[in-house]
């Protein structure tokens, strides 16, 4: 691997301005400071970190590292654990590919690698409605180009060569027009370059676009009580949120669904998008007997109250299929298909091979479906056809991935009912076009001081965490090979599967000196 060379040109300029507009003729309120605008414009960088480079060291050509994709107790089947101590037991492990160090599995980084940077920009007005009561609106802006990112820079070609042609497309239709190898010998891998096995890379593929208006309220009545209130609305939209996969949540997989179309086909909402944010809070101190005089002084005073408010939309996720490859070395990255976009969330319609083969669900006669609705909890599904299934399931699995992933031949395409219907083994459900549970919080507080002596303070607490004890679900499980137990329908879509949040109660005394 090349030396990855130091990125030394982050020039990061700044610039910003502040007016305090004095025009007379729209009244005092544009007068004496009462009125400020204020604009800028600035340039960061988020420099590489040490895991991106660490995680090369654990794979070739440092590490032999490889997956077992094998039927349990079928011919040419190892037992675990099984570890190969000679060349020639490297040479039959499976996916070292005869044990040529070049074909192992790995990962490793662009070594044009640069750090990120991001255009910011803002421009606002604030303005003092009544004495110690100021409100700011502002809109914020920020553009970020080369984002880490991960793509397979080999990708298997074979299977979606295969694919191509089975549908009278051609075998360039679903890889670029790139005619990769086709495993007719033994030398050859079916990847785009023969030559290397999978290579996973870092690169500076992603970009970003953030747009919010952010509005805050300050208030102060009089010495005792202040308040706070914030709203923001905006819209990030990115190609990859995140360089790596957190198997949840809007960066479910880090790859794009497609090899050869990492940027525009993975283009919406960012993992981070919250399109609506609210945010409140007070701190009170209670005005009686504040000086804490003789017994009932100490008693009823020196006692304060604040809370918190929080609330906000749903956060986006995509729906993703843990099986879903175009690479059997590939933890899954292809997508399901769309069906009726007015169907509940939570209902997925599975092919009968799927469904028996991936899911155990018996009984559902070739060239129909089964559609799970996991709101309906204790239910096996509903057996029905082709166009049945586009009506009443939200969500078609896409089967073309269990080719790849299981080591099955294009002789299987035929028994693919998804694939088959929507011609293609790419689904067309956009990256995080689902939308999680909202959120809504209040949280509360209740202290006592008492004055001891002049040195002395005796602190009480009670707070009160989700006082109104609202279940916060957020993002459901997004997998959707969880539609199905082998028994009943599961977690796939159904925020009850969450723990959600609970109240919490806390009390605490502090002794200060």
């Amino acid at each position: 691997m090349n030396e990855i060379q130091a990125d030394k040109n982050n020039f990061a300029p700044r610039v910003g301005f502040a007016w305090q507009p004095n025009l007379g003729l729209l009244g005092n309120r544009f007068r004496e400071g009462r009125t400020v605008i204020r604009g800028g414009f600035g340039i960061a960088y988020d420099p590489l970190f040490f895991n991106i480079v660490s995680n090369t060291i654990t794979n070739a050509p440092f590490v032999a590292r490889g997956s077992f994709i094998q039927t349990p107790g079928a011919a040419g089947s190892v037992t675990f654990p099984f570890l190969p101590t000679t060349v020639a037991e490297l040479a039959t492990t499976p996916s070292t590919a005869g044990g040529d160090p070049r074909l192992f599995s790995r990962v490793d980084v662009d070594p044009n690698l640069y750090n990120p940077y991001s255009m910011q920009w803002n421009f606002g007005a604030q303005q003092e409605l009544f004495r110690n009561g100021v409100l700011e609106v502002r809109y914020v802006g920020t553009r970020v180009v080369g984002q880490f990112q991960s793509i397979n820079a080999n990708p298997r070609t074979d299977f979606l060569n295969a694919a191509g042609e089975y549908l009278g497309l051609g075998a360039g239709a679903f890889t670029g027009g790139a005619i990769g190898q086709t495993r007719a010998s033994t030398n050859a891998n079916g990847r785009l370059d023969p030559n290397f096995g999978l290579i996973q890379r870092r690169i500076n593929g992603a970009s970003s676009t953030y747009h919010g208006m952010q509005v805050r309220f300050d208030t102060r009545l009089r010495r005792n009580f202040t308040a706070n209130v914030n709203y923001t609305l905006s819209r990030a939209i990115d190609n990859a949120s995140e360089v790596f996969s957190t198997l949840a949540g809007g960066q479910t997989v880090a790859i794009s669904q497609n090899p050869f179309d990492a940027n525009r086909g993975e283009r919406g909402l960012s993992a981070f998008n919250q399109t609506h944010t609210f945010s409140s809070n007070f701190v009170m101190e209670l005005p009686w007997m504040r000086d804490q005089r003789g017994f009932v002084g100490h008693a009823l005073g020196g006692w304060q109250m604040n809370g918190i408010v929080l609330a906000g939309s749903g956060r986006p996720y995509t729906a993703a299929e843990f099986f879903g490859r175009y690479d059997p070395l590939f933890t899954g990255s292809l997508r399901p298909f769309n069906g009726n976009p007015n169907a509940p969330e939570g209902t997925i319609a599975f092919g009968s091979f799927a469904a028996e083969n991936l899911l155990g669900r018996t009984g559902v006669p070739a060239g129909q479906f089964v559609v799970f609705n996991t709101r309906q909890t204790g239910t096996q599904g509903q057996v029905v056809t082709a166009q049945e299934a586009l009506q009443s399931a939200r969500l078609v699995y896409n089967d073309f991935g269990l080719v790849p992933a299981f080591g099955l031949t294009a002789a299987s395409f035929p028994d693919l009912e998804a694939f088959n219907l929507f011609r293609t083994p790419f689904g067309d459900v956009g990256r995080n076009t689902f939308l999680g549970e909202p959120q809504f919080t209040v949280n509360f507080g209740l202290f006592k001081t008492t004055n001891i002596s002049e040195a002395v303070r005796l602190e009480f607490r009670a707070e009160a965490f989700n006082l109104l004890n609202h279940r916060n679900f957020g993002v459901p499980d997004p997998v959707t090979e969880d539609a199905f137990t082998g028994f009943n329908v599961g977690s796939f879509q159904n925020p009850g599967y969450n723990e959600g949040d609970r109240r919490q109660l806390r009390f605490g005394l502090r002794l200060l000196f």
